[in-house]
């Protein structure tokens, strides 16, 4: 798998972002490499806004 296929897979998701012990439901919208570490842009699905966070960081959902 390239790196262009791994990203495509989180792509237009939804997932769970957890920050300190709040959990976010959000929609993946792009992705990217950075030094070697896969980042995905997300947005909230109730709310505004965008940010980039570690993919490891995002647990994607088959139903949210």
């Amino acid at each position: 798998m390239n790196q262009l296929d791994f990203l495509n897979q989180y792509i237009g998701k939804n997932a769970i972002v957890e920050i300190d012990k709040l959990k976010i439901q959000v929609r993946i919208l792009d992705g990217r490499f950075s030094f070697g570490r896969a980042d995905l842009l997300v947005t909230p699905i109730a709310g505004s806004g965008e940010k980039w966070i570690a993919s490891g960081k995002v647990s994607v959902c088959e139903k949210v």
